[in-house]
């Protein structure tokens, strides 16, 4: 059984789709019967470092999670590094 962690973000307090976000990924994550092994969520600008991102990457450099699942690529990052480590064996 795979290990997910869930990574919702929105770019500032107006938006209100964290709720939205959060049911659509579990329920994508229960209709393949993933695990949700932890969730993080972020309000957050353009910035280079988001501190709740870090932590789930290095669940996932450490093997406690097997896959990283966003609504969204855009949130996670538009830089390709790190969703080639995400999604690298």
């Amino acid at each position: 059984m795979l290990r997910a962690g869930l990574y919702a973000r929105v770019s500032t307090t107006d938006q209100q789709t964290l709720p939205m976000q959060n049911r659509a990924m579990r329920e994508h994550a229960a209709r393949r019967g993933w695990v949700i092994a932890t969730q993080v969520r972020e309000v957050s600008s353009r910035t280079a470092q988001r501190e709740a991102r870090e932590k789930l990457l290095e669940a996932a450099r450490r093997r406690q999670i097997d896959l990283v699942l966003v609504w969204t690529y855009s949130p996670l990052s538009r830089n390709w590094s790190i969703l080639a480590l995400v999604s690298s064996p």
